[in-house]
């Protein structure tokens, strides 16, 4: 790594932790150092200390109590009576002064960062400056200064080391931080018996509630600013920052401290037992960390556990197989358990590894359009929420005609009437499975396009609309749901009116609270989209992966222009996106299974299928 250079006055504090980072990044993150350090305030952190103890004899004083009078002077007492009381009248006497020390006890400057979806891409950024700020805060007031993830109550890391910087990079999740973490946090800290220690929350919301916490909000606003706002008990100060457009950016939200070119680091690759499928495209588990896809040839599938970064162990690959009989039309992985929809002779669809969901007949062909057999699966979920036996599950199934069915595990049981499936909506888009409890769907009627919610209870609520002048040929959507509000993007895709058979994108990203933004893409023709992905600038802002025209590359396109973001040795033959953007999954005709991370730009995990002469699916 190249030592930064000299530094200006104006940045010298931070000098020890600047010297990290290339010349570029330092300068970037220089400038909110110099912006962001008034907003934080006074320091309230300081080494409390408690009752003094004496600790041998540090001086001789005229004054004191008698029990700590010189022997000398009971000396003259005893010999000169008279003397004594003249040098006790014109204080005179020597008294033992003993040396006292004050105990010490460690304040501690805590930041809390939020790790979480609405926390990603430039708000990571400052993340990074706020750490370096409070780190020499907690350095001036003689402090420990320790970190944590919001989302992981209890687990607090030393800084001090670019390492511990790298670490927080690092931490990512999918999940939102609860109520439920924040009060754990709140727990841990005052039973750690730092009460008048700093406690530093940086999210997308005001958290501070309670004596010594301080908030950052950071948000980042349609302006293109980041908009930081930071809450003490003394003050509430704003302020905007512009959005760093240097490439470096990217290098640093990956831990990469130095843009010089580097060769990456080989990822060891497995070898799998069976042919994968060049045609089913990588299935992701609802929470990222898994990806499922079956074996060519055969009533079976492997699901593999995307290894962290950081850590060298593997899990091993788990292979579940079903009836050979029948055929899986519809896989989902929840909870670490790979299950599905699968049709058995006789119209019978039975519900594989779900436990409480009987055999039923299969809905009529106008009802439900699944073929088995077929090469790709159904898009399927599974709402089972906790760990209860007695409680609703539900599954739900998106078929090829667009029409979205569900049956509970209650609809299910033998013996009765009415049909085990229910009819969620017609003509559906997309749909895709958020957590446990609920999932999204997209349908078009009547000129407007319609972002529901669906809960494993049944019931459904509206999260936007919009305007759609025809119905798109396909919808990707990316999101989260912030305060009970649908916050993301969502893509349409239409028939291009040139002759050169194109296609054309609206991108639609904001909010029903505060709107949307449009932007119109056309790509060159013969690319195909595959998803959304974290926009390089912006993690709350997204741009189109496509799979370019040669099956060699994937792109992505957006508002600040078009990135490859990974070139292939062989064709690509399927890929899919996860759906939060980050995981990118693709088969390749050499019969190998690339996951890519950070939207497809690094490579996290590489795994071969034994070899075989057919591409059959």
């Amino acid at each position: 790594m190249t030592a930064a250079p000299t530094l200006p006055p104006a940045l010298q504090p931070w000098h020890a932790w600047l010297a990290w980072f290339e010349p570029e990044i330092a300068a970037m993150l220089g400038d909110w150092l110099v912006r962001l350090e008034p907003l934080l305030g006074r320091g309230a952190a300081r080494v409390q200390h408690g009752i003094a103890d004496p600790d041998g004899i540090e001086d001789l004083r005229r004054r004191g109590p008698y029990e700590r009078l010189l022997l000398s002077e009971w000396a003259v007492a005893d010999l000169l009576p008279d003397e004594f009381l003249r040098r006790a009248a014109h204080h005179e006497h020597l008294f033992l002064a003993p040396k006292l020390i004050q105990r010490q006890t460690d304040a501690l400057v805590v930041a809390l960062f939020d790790a979480g979806p609405a926390q990603r891409g430039a708000p990571r950024l400052l993340h990074v400056a706020m750490w370096i700020l409070l780190a020499r805060r907690a350095q001036a007031a003689r402090a420990r200064f320790a970190w944590g993830v919001l989302q992981r109550p209890g687990e607090m890391h030393d800084a001090g080391t670019p390492d511990a910087l790298r670490a927080l990079l690092q931490a990512r999740t999918h999940q939102l931080a609860t109520d439920a973490e924040r009060s754990a946090w709140r727990a841990h800290l005052a039973g750690s018996g730092q009460a008048a220690s700093e406690c530093w929350w940086m999210s997308g919301n005001d958290e501070a509630t309670g004596a010594g916490d301080h908030s950052v909000r950071i948000r980042q606003g349609f302006d293109g600013q980041l908009h930081v706002v930071v809450r003490t008990h003394h003050a509430r100060r704003e302020l905007a920052l512009g959005m760093p457009r240097s490439p470096c950016a990217a290098h640093l939200l990956r831990g990469e401290f130095s843009v010089s070119p580097t060769q990456p680091a080989a990822v060891p690759a497995d070898t799998l037992k069976g042919r994968l499928s060049l045609r089913q495209p990588p299935l992701f588990s609802v929470d990222g960390r898994y990806v499922a896809l079956p074996l060519a040839g055969e009533h079976q599938a492997v699901m593999l556990k995307i290894p962290r970064e950081g850590r060298h162990k593997r899990a091993a690959p788990r292979y579940s197989a079903w009836t050979a009989d029948a055929d899986l039309i519809g896989g989902v992985i929840v909870h670490k358990d790979f299950a599905g929809v699968v049709a058995t002779q006789g119209r019978g669809l039975y519900f594989w590894k779900m436990p409480g969901f009987s055999v039923v007949t299969r809905p009529p062909a106008d009802t439900f359009d699944a073929v088995p057999g077929t090469a790709r699966w159904l898009r399927c979920a599974w709402l089972k929420g906790g760990a209860e036996k007695a409680q609703t599950q539900r599954v739900v199934v998106l078929d090829g005609a667009g029409h979205l069915l569900s049956w509970t595990n209650a609809s299910t049981r033998p013996g009765r009437d009415a049909p085990a499936h229910a009819k969620v909506a017609d003509d559906v888009l997309a749909m895709q499975q958020i957590d446990a409890q609920r999932l999204v769907y997209a349908c078009y009627a009547s000129g407007h396009l319609r972002i529901s919610c669906l809960h494993r209870e049944g019931n459904t609520e509206l999260l936007t609309k919009l305007t759609a002048p025809s119905r798109p040929t396909q919808l990707v959507f990316r999101g989260l749901m912030r305060d009970g509000q649908w916050q993301g993007a969502i893509c349409l895709e239409y028939r291009s009116d040139q002759r050169d058979g194109g296609r054309v994108y609206r991108l639609y990203q904001g909010g029903p609270q505060d709107g949307y933004s449009e932007l119109e893409l056309r790509p060159p023709p013969g690319w195909k989209l595959l998803g959304l992905v974290p926009d390089p600038h912006s993690a709350e802002r997204s741009q189109l992966l496509m799979l370019r025209h040669d099956r060699r590359a994937l792109v992505g396109i957006g508002e600040h222009g078009q990135e490859i973001l990974f070139q292939a040795s062989s064709d690509i033959s399927a890929a899919s996106v996860s759906f939060d953007g980050d995981a990118v999954a693709l088969v390749d005709l050499a019969g190998q299974l690339l996951v890519l991370g950070d939207g497809g730009r690094r490579v996290l995990m590489c795994v071969h299928g034994q070899r075989g002469g057919d591409l059959d699916g």
